[in-house]
């Protein structure tokens, strides 16, 4: 928190990717019919192990819920994602499981979706590129925008937590997520 009741973005939009060891993340945009769109951002998380000792990443979606639309909707197609198709593209792949978040953030849905996977498979950049990004759009059906490889060293200002006041000099996508948050 920046000053009494306010909230600094930056430091907000930092603290997110820090806890949730982010890898890489791209745009989305989901198709509502009718010719509207939802479009925000699927985050990859660095590989975790749980104390069963198996062995996962996390795709963290965050969707702006278009004015007229409600979350319900968004869910709906969300839902109707077959997530277990990542088998067919990721062959290390053991399962996967899905949930929408409800929550208090205002015009935003949130889902995650945990992809459990057999070791010694690591997500490193080239699986994010080759493998992991192009099955995101085939699975959910979802046009996606290039990934951007998270390093703390492409956005020292960010890293340091230095202040920005605009979105100039982010990525589309982070860009983009600080509106979400925003709104």
């Amino acid at each position: 928190m920046a000053a009494e009741g306010v909230i600094d973005l930056d430091q907000e939009l930092q603290g997110l990717f820090n806890k949730e060891e982010m890898r890489a993340f791209f745009d989305v945009t989901v198709s509502l019919g009718n010719g509207r769109t939802a479009s925000g951002i699927c985050k990859v998380s660095e590989q975790k192990t749980h104390e069963s000792g198996s062995t996962y990443f996390s795709l963290l979606f965050l969707i702006d819920v278009p004015e007229g639309i409600t979350w319900t909707v968004i869910d709906a197609i969300m839902s109707a994602v077959k997530w277990n198709e990542f088998q067919k593209y990721l062959i290390d792949t053991e399962s996967v499981v899905s949930m929408s978040i409800p929550g208090n953030i205002k015009d935003l849905y949130i889902r995650e979706t945990y992809v459990y996977v057999r070791p010694p498979r690591i997500p490193d950049d080239d699986y994010i590129r080759i493998l992991l990004y192009p099955a995101v759009g085939r699975v959910t059906g979802f046009e996606t925008g290039e990934p951007v490889l998270w390093d703390n060293t492409q956005f020292p200002a960010m890293a340091a937590g230095e202040k920005k006041d605009k979105t100039e000099g982010y990525p589309p996508s982070l860009a983009k997520l600080k509106r979400l948050l925003q709104s």
